[in-house]
């Protein structure tokens, strides 16, 4: 789920509502109508989200046929609620040791991590803002009425971009 939104940009509600089938892994794409803006998205799977998938579906994920991939461990099996993310992100985050302080956590700060790493690396806000799903061309203002250097004071520190990203980020924009 973490790396979900933190490398795709997910949404915690397009992360809790992910199904099995919209996981491809020989076309290696993750495919869903986003919950939000009902918008078809098409995101490429990188290599350590399959890795991380494949690993939950295979051992960590009860064996019941409900067509979600993130279900609850305990009894009764369901579907995750909103929260799940915000709480694993969080528990993840402590566990790390990264100490968040006063600032926001949860799924969004991720999209928020993912859209400054972007912002920061010169990626253009319209590909920022497809990237992210967001629906209308002014979705992109409230990162571009940051610079930079704010928006890494706001971030977790994530991995540097590397070109298997870069190539989605191509893939994505047209080439922008």
């Amino acid at each position: 789920m973490v790396l979900l939104a933190l490398r795709l940009g997910l949404r915690s509600c397009d992360i809790i509502n992910l199904k099995i089938l919209d996981v491809n892994f020989q076309t290696k794409k993750i495919n869903f109508i986003q919950v939000k803006t009902l918008i078809p998205q098409s995101l490429e799977l990188l290599p350590e989200i399959e890795d991380a998938l494949i690993s939950y579906l295979s051992s960590g994920r009860p064996n019941i046929a409900i067509p979600n991939v993130f279900l609850t461990l305990k009894a009764p099996i369901r579907q995750l609620r909103g929260h799940s993310v915000h709480h694993a992100t969080s528990s993840h985050l402590k566990k790390a040791g990264i100490v968040i302080g006063d600032r926001k956590q949860g799924g969004h700060s991720l999209r928020m991590t993912l859209a400054s790493e972007l912002v920061s690396e010169k990626v253009p806000y319209e590909a920022v803002r497809k990237i992210l799903g967001q629906d209308h061309p002014a979705s992109a203002k409230k990162y571009v009425k940051f610079d930079t250097e704010q928006l890494r004071r706001c971030a977790i520190k994530t991995p540097q971009i590397n070109g298997k990203l870069r190539a989605l980020i191509a893939v994505i924009t047209g080439g922008v």
